[in-house]
């Protein structure tokens, strides 16, 4: 009985810590405030958008500056 007892002890404190990493992985989505979208339904909203695409019109020398500014964030490593 003595042994039992002991296993036990040894026992609960990893079976509490399993237990709480299945309960948080399960409510993830309820406890980051559901930031994680789920892939189908990302993949659904992404072929029935209800954005409007607008054309964006550049002039001749913006678009000579495109490539100098892409290199300059090149070798900067900043984001375009």
């Amino acid at each position: 009985m003595n042994r039992f007892i002991h296993l036990l002890k040894a026992l609960i404190g990893p079976a509490i810590i399993i237990v709480a990493v299945v309960a948080i992985w399960f409510y993830r989505a309820e406890l980051l405030g559901g930031k994680q979208a789920d892939v189908t339904q990302s993949a659904s909203k992404a072929d029935k958008s209800t954005e409007k695409q607008t054309v964006l019109e550049i002039s001749e020398q913006a678009r000579k500056n495109l490539p100098l500014v892409s290199t300059l964030c090149a070798a900067n490593r900043l984001p375009v």
